[in-house]
């Protein structure tokens, strides 16, 4: 991995799968173009903003048919509340719950900030249904 700082200029999808990859990750881009990154366990999106300040990663469950808007709402507030760094959200057209976090590139990220930022986010989610609800999603 490069010492190089990751910044809104130089940013690219490729750019980010190559480091990614070059940190042992597994990527992939899905139907839609979107960067897919699993370290083998935990799959999450890689998304850039249209102007390339940020870097979104998200990670997004179904909810089961079962669960109800009501439930999926409090479940989301509970997570929201007891994890700072993240954000949860009930997205009731698709029946799914998005949990997000954004790294501003403004000025400038390490790669490695930015590989060791995802690895820890994509294991937030999983610990947070399996604590606030893992019967909401699928």
């Amino acid at each position: 991995m490069s010492d190089e700082l990751v910044t809104p200029e130089n940013v690219s999808k490729e750019m980010l799968r190559s480091m990614f990859a070059a940190a042992s990750l597994e990527t992939s881009f899905d139907r839609d173009g979107d960067l897919v990154v699993s370290d083998g366990v935990f799959k999450g999106f890689v998304l850039l903003d249209d102007k390339n300040r940020s870097i979104k990663l998200m990670v997004v469950y179904d909810a089961e048919p079962s669960a109800t808007k009501s439930d999926l709402l409090e479940f989301v507030n509970r997570i929201n509340y007891d994890y700072m760094i993240i954000c949860a959200v009930f997205v009731p057209e698709h029946h799914t719950v998005c949990f997000d976090f954004y790294i501003c590139l403004t000025g400038g990220v390490s790669q490695a900030n930015i590989v060791y930022t995802t690895k820890c986010f994509l294991r937030i989610p999983l610990v947070a249904v399996k604590k606030h609800g893992s019967q909401f999603i699928k």
